[in-house]
């Protein structure tokens, strides 16, 4: 640091101390989290929810991209609608996976299987599930769909009956 005084406005930062001869020098870093735990609260919400991130699978799909970490704990709500946050594990399409998450399926999670389009969609499915509003049969019949691997892309899933006149809540 050339003996420049770093100060650090994050509880778990550090402080380095400046050296005798050199002048002091002050950085403050604001730190704020990247996305909020996100609280379903109905039916209609959660069809937004889907119908966004169908979106944006939708056009990475297109590019042989998949996000391979969908989950509650990833979405941000903003002004217009949702967002997918947290690509560090987005990859290629039809790539075997190095890490062993819960939210994978077994073939997926076991190596046996690559990680394709059908993998983003089934995370999206067991999102569903796990929303806390999932007692609407139409819903639970689309997880179930995704689950099975029912739509080979997200523009299907997306076209299908259940996200007829879906409105950003």
């Amino acid at each position: 640091m050339n003996g420049e005084q770093v100060k650090l406005t994050h509880p778990m930062s550090k402080q380095r101390k400046a050296s005798r001869r050199s002048r002091s020098c002050s950085v403050k870093l604001r730190l704020e989290p990247v996305g909020a735990l996100v609280r379903i609260t109905g039916t209609a919400q959660l069809r937004s929810l889907v119908s966004c991130i169908l979106t944006i699978l939708k056009h990475i799909h297109e590019h042989d991209f998949v996000h391979r970490d969908i989950r509650l704990d990833n979405v941000v709500r903003v002004t217009n609608g949702w967002l997918l946050i947290d690509w560090e594990l987005a990859g290629r399409t039809n790539q075997l996976v190095w890490w062993e998450g819960k939210l994978l399926p077994d073939g997926v999670k076991h190596r046996i299987e690559p990680y394709t389009c059908k993998t983003d969609l089934w995370q999206l499915g067991m999102l569903i599930k796990t929303a806390a509003v999932c007692a609407d049969v139409a819903i639970t019949s689309f997880a179930d769909l995704l689950l099975a691997g029912g739509f080979a892309t997200a523009a299907l899933a997306q076209a299908s009956l259940w996200f007829v006149d879906v409105r950003t809540i």
